[in-house]
This record gives C-alpha cells, structure tokens and sequence, in this order.
C-alpha cells in the first residue's frame, strides 16, 4: 500500500512542478507575442506610411524603437530577420517623416 501511495505522490508532484513551469512560461510567451503584435502592426502600414500624418510616421517610429530591445532580448531563433526588417520599416517612415518635413519648408 505504501508503494501505491508514494507513486501516486510521485505523479502529483511531476503533475504540480510542470503546471508551476508552465505558468512561469506564460508571461514570456505574451511577452513574444506582443512584440510579434507590434511588430506586424509596424511592419504591415509601411506600403501605406506616404498616407499617414506626421504625428502617425513617429508613432510608428516610437513602436518601432521600442519593441527593438524586446527583439533581441527574445529566445525567438527568426530575431535576427525580425530585427533587420523591423530597422528597414523604421527606416522607412524615417525617409517619410524627412520628406513630409522638408515639403512643409
């Protein structure tokens, strides 16, 4: 009866520590996914950023400068392409940003 006992322990305690490191998981894949978010929020309006306002473009640019640190702290192996394409979009709405500027002048 002791040996029934202590193996059903056993189980619960393996059952309690993997939901514990599940939970403990959870914020850093909300983490992943609202950089991921952002990310597709950013990368997504570059073919539109010649339509958006001033104050939208540095919006943009804000996110974009941002959710970089967020990037490259992450475990996600694809970050060195989310990290290259999130600069180019940034760069992008820099150019916008410089051109809806010196049209104004």
């Amino acid at each position: 009866m002791k040996i029934k006992w202590a193996s059903n322990r056993t189980v619960s305690n393996t059952c309690s520590i993997a939901i514990v490191c599940a939970m403990l998981s959870l914020p850093t894949l909300v983490l992943a996914e609202d950089w991921k978010t952002a990310f597709e929020d950013i990368c997504s309006q570059v073919q539109g950023a010649d339509s958006l306002s001033q104050q939208q473009i540095e919006d943009m640019i804000k996110k974009a400068d941002k959710i970089l640190p967020e990037i490259q702290t992450s475990n996600d192996p694809g970050k060195k392409v989310y990290i290259t394409r999130l600069k180019r979009c940034r760069g992008v709405y820099e150019f916008m940003l410089d051109t809806k500027k010196s049209s104004q002048k």
